[in-house]
């Protein structure tokens, strides 16, 4: 029997057909918990707070909280249960969102701390999913990053049922099965209806698994895709777990962000330090004061020194005696105008003298003090072969202006073969030869003269003598 409480409470229209009704058979939830009780109830006699789901008229459930005992007859054989019985549901529905409250407070908290540790990509967001089946009992979780250049998502992390991550759906094309799609459209897919979800493809698994519930976030940040969390569940998800796991997405995608902001920054500071440690040109940073804050391997190989030993030395103490007194005044340009540029004679630790051409400019912003940047150039071995040019040209136009040449048309007299110079003077011609040019004269006597002169001295009739043949 029943008072009319309890037939209200569970829902149906009369006592008759309360009674009707077999507790042992379709009264509870879970059969396993009936039996429980009634195990409990035989051992000692009494139950006192036991809670347990049972099921109303209209199939739905509810918590109770039994309180009862065991009537028997004189022989101690069980007659009949009495007791009170009274509806927990709120309070147990309340319990349930404050553990749930508790679970995604933890797994958030989790999350950050593993973000905090500073660890490997890689190695915090399979923490996260490890953090994500352990407070919120999920079947398994996953994390897929987003492959810009082929427009793939590649399985980074997973937890649960499954750890590996080199099986089938290692990587996943955009726009392709439930995870391509939430990446393509950029919203969450959430539900607790896994079969008959027509986003789930595999609902033979589904079925064989017990895969209740299903939710899936796009990973933005910053307004662009990076990747894809998803989480399957055998029991359903709350409203409240859906809307929790949102701001954690968010929280694993600037991580995933940062990461590859990072990564791009730590590549193109490797490249410019491989710029600046390879190049010929001497790089360095100074304070206004002149001491060296950083310098290239450049300036280390030029001026003979060892890194350390260059980083805190002040410019001045490198300068040529001679050009000290020209650094304050250096300093002085950089502070009042931001840059100077000029030339340095530096000394080497060998002594030797050299010249820098430089550039230098002085950087304020991003920097708790002034910083200057400098850029050199040893241009003493350019300028020692600029020397060397110029004196060549210098010789050759020496040598050019002492080389005489005779070119035009020269007045020469027909008979005595004298030539008229520019003043109008009648001159020899080897004189004038000798005066416009720098050929000189050996004088001699050709055959037909020296036989002209000296016949008593020809030697045959065609005029061979000892200063040569006539011409014909």
């Amino acid at each position: 029997m029943a008072n009319p409480a309890l037939v209200r409470m569970l829902g149906y229209p009369d006592l008759q057909s309360l009674t009707a009704v077999d507790l042992e058979i379709g009264g509870y939830g879970d059969q396993a918990d009936r039996q429980r009780w009634r195990a409990a109830i035989e051992r000692d006699g009494i139950s006192s707070g036991f809670e347990v789901q049972w099921r109303r008229h209209d199939g739905t459930t509810l918590w109770v909280c039994e309180h009862a005992r065991a009537v028997r007859d004189g022989e101690g054989r069980v007659l009949y249960y009495e007791g009170v019985v009274e509806d927990v549901t709120q309070r147990k529905r309340a319990e349930a969102e404050l553990l749930e409250r508790i679970r995604l407070a933890s797994l958030t908290a989790g999350v950050c701390s593993a973000l905090a540790r500073g660890d490997a990509l890689s190695e915090f967001l399979r923490r996260c999913v490890e953090l994500m089946v352990q407070h919120l009992g999920l079947a398994f979780a996953r994390i897929w990053t987003l492959s810009p250049p082929e427009n793939a998502l590649d399985l980074q992390a997973s937890a649960g049922l499954y750890t590996h991550i080199d099986g089938p759906h290692r990587r996943i094309l955009v726009g392709q099965s439930k995870i391509g799609i939430i990446a393509q459209e950029r919203r969450p897919h959430l539900t607790n209806q896994v079969i008959g979800d027509p986003h789930v493809q595999d609902q033979e698994w589904a079925r064989k698994e017990g895969m209740r519930a299903f939710a899936g976030y796009p990973l933005i940040a910053e307004d662009r895709m990076v990747g894809v969390m998803a989480m399957f569940s055998r029991q359903p998800l709350t409203d409240f777990a859906f809307q929790a796991m949102a701001p954690i997405a968010d929280s694993i995608a600037l991580a995933i962000r940062e990461d590859r902001v990072g990564r791009a920054l730590r590549e193109s500071e490797d490249r410019y330090r491989d710029l600046v440690e390879h190049s010929h040109d001497l790089i360095c940073t100074h304070d206004l004061d002149g001491r060296l804050l950083s310098v290239n391997r450049a300036a280390v190989r030029l001026m003979g020194f060892e890194p350390e030993e260059m980083v805190g030395m002040n410019i001045r103490d490198g300068l040529a005696p001679e050009v000290r007194g020209k650094f304050d005044a250096y300093l002085t340009t950089l502070r009042t105008h931001g840059a100077a540029s000029g030339l340095m004679i530096v000394l080497t630790r060998s002594g030797e003298r050299r010249i820098w051409e430089y550039d230098n400019t002085v950087r304020t912003e991003g920097v708790g003090s002034p910083v200057v940047r400098g850029l050199a150039r040893d241009i003493t071995d350019r300028l020692r072969a600029d020397r060397e040019r110029d004196k060549l040209i210098r010789e050759l136009q020496e040598a050019v202006s002492k080389a005489k040449t005779l070119s035009g048309l020269l007045p020469i007299c027909a008979s005595c073969k004298k030539i008229r110079d520019d003043r109008g003077y009648w001159n020899r011609i080897e004189s004038y030869i000798a005066d416009h040019s720098e050929a000189e004269f050996s004088h001699g006597i050709c055959p037909e003269c020296f036989n002209r002169l000296y016949p008593e001295y020809r030697e045959g009739p065609e005029g061979d003598s000892q200063t040569g043949k006539t011409k014909p």
